[in-house]
């Protein structure tokens, strides 16, 4: 096992506004929700009791996204690494973490994705096998285009 990187994820002042407005969102929701049981139970009891289990159902996925969400931006630890000529990039300390696997034979380009939204920072995004997958959420740009360079070099290696 070769390690390629490894690097944790920060906040920057740049991308600080992206939690606050997700919950906005949720409150939103949560507001609209509230509202139509209350318009419910005025007209009928037994729909206002699905009504509110089905949105307390939502609050709590909409909570735990919202957690994923904070610690992948806060917490988060990524390790790329090649093992058994496989591209392995795991995710860890966060709710929903990830281990995914890239045949290196099958990487086509490595290229920075620039969200334009200006909610997300730029990240390095692999191109294998008609797909992508995007990771390296809080690297510097120096630090991108080295592990780029690296994970290229390593592709064309074993193509």
């Amino acid at each position: 096992m070769t390690i390629l990187a490894t690097y944790k994820a920060h906040v920057t002042p740049k991308y600080d506004t992206f939690l606050p407005f997700r919950m906005a969102v949720v409150c939103i929701c949560a507001l609209v929700f509230v509202a139509g049981s209350v318009v419910v139970t005025y007209f009928n009891y037994r729909i206002e009791v699905l009504l509110l289990y089905l949105s307390s159902l939502c609050f709590v996925i909409g909570a735990v996204v919202y957690i994923d969400v904070y610690m992948k931006w806060h917490c988060t630890e990524e390790t790329v690494s090649v093992q058994h000529e496989m591209l392995v990039v795991e995710r860890r300390k966060c709710l929903f973490g990830r281990r995914k696997e890239i045949p290196l034979s099958a990487i086509k380009k490595v290229e920075t994705y620039d969200d334009d939204s200006g909610q997300r920072s730029a990240t390095l995004r692999v191109v294998y096998s008609n797909t992508a997958y995007r990771f390296g959420l809080c690297l510097s740009d120096a630090d991108r285009q080295a592990l780029g360079r690296k994970i290229m070099e390593l592709a064309g290696r074993y193509v």
